[in-house]
């Protein structure tokens, strides 16, 4: 590999490309590059270098760009464990709306149902003759 190569495969990871397409781009085996990082530590080191420095300019520029949802995103990806939407789904109950609904339909209760998120509690109110959804957050 040519020095010309390396520094055209090291701007297309700078501008966000993987590995395989930077060397696609720049003309060269994929495979070829593998083998050749296998050989050499430095090769490795320069080329995880510009994966990071890419990461790094655009990590800045979020912060740079200050904002409610910059600052979410760059917390759920950094973060994913404690600000992650997968985190938060798994300490909130889930709630069918539309399943219940559906049977409210189907059993042709009259009753107005309000879902949000949260655990769903049905109580009878007998004297009144519907149902009450009651959602406990």
């Amino acid at each position: 590999m040519n020095q010309d190569i390396l520094i055209n495969i090291c701007t297309y990871i700078l501008d966000g490309m993987s590995e395989r397409e930077a060397c696609a781009l720049a003309g060269f085996s994929y495979n070829e590059l593998q083998d050749l990082k296998e050989g050499s530590q430095k090769l490795r080191e320069v080329v995880e270098k510009k994966h990071i420095e890419f990461k790094h300019n655009h990590l800045k520029e979020i912060q740079k760009n200050k904002s409610e949802k910059n600052s979410q995103w760059l917390l759920e990806k950094l973060r994913p464990e404690e600000f992650g939407s997968k985190g938060r789904s798994q300490d909130a109950p889930t709630v069918n709306i539309i399943n219940a609904i559906v049977k409210d339909i189907q059993n042709e209760n009259t009753g107005i149902a309000t879902l949000t998120r949260g655990t769903k509690q049905i109580e009878e109110n007998t004297s009144q003759g519907f149902k009450v959804y009651d959602v406990l957050k």
